[in-house]
């Protein structure tokens, strides 16, 4: 008996296996197919001026997933090779105090 059954379950797992596959290529390809929500500039580009870029963050907030806002409404000019530690500590005692230091 299991000379007959062995056969038939090793068939029904390589069907399963090649309907998981063909599942899997389809999602590839849906991925594929999908317009880029930004388009490429045309053949000439976009002609950038030599050197490091400066970096502008406006308005920009932060909380973890239901948490408190840690980071509210900074606006931040960063000149080029500039490095920034944004750093904070959250405790219930008291409110969240992020702190921004260019440096």
């Amino acid at each position: 008996m299991t000379l007959f059954i062995q056969p038939v379950q090793i068939a029904t797992d390589v069907l399963n296996d090649a309907q998981n596959a063909v599942a899997g290529w389809r999602r590839v390809l849906d991925v594929l197919d999908l317009e880029p929500d930004v388009a490429d500039p045309d053949e000439a580009g976009v002609a950038l001026p030599p050197g490091p870029l400066s970096v502008r963050f406006a308005g920009v907030s932060f909380r973890y997933p239901g948490g408190p806002i840690v980071l509210a409404d900074v606006d931040l000019g960063l000149a080029a090779r500039t490095k920034v530690a944004v750093v904070g500590e959250t405790a219930a005692a008291r409110p969240p105090s992020p702190s921004c230091s260019p440096g």
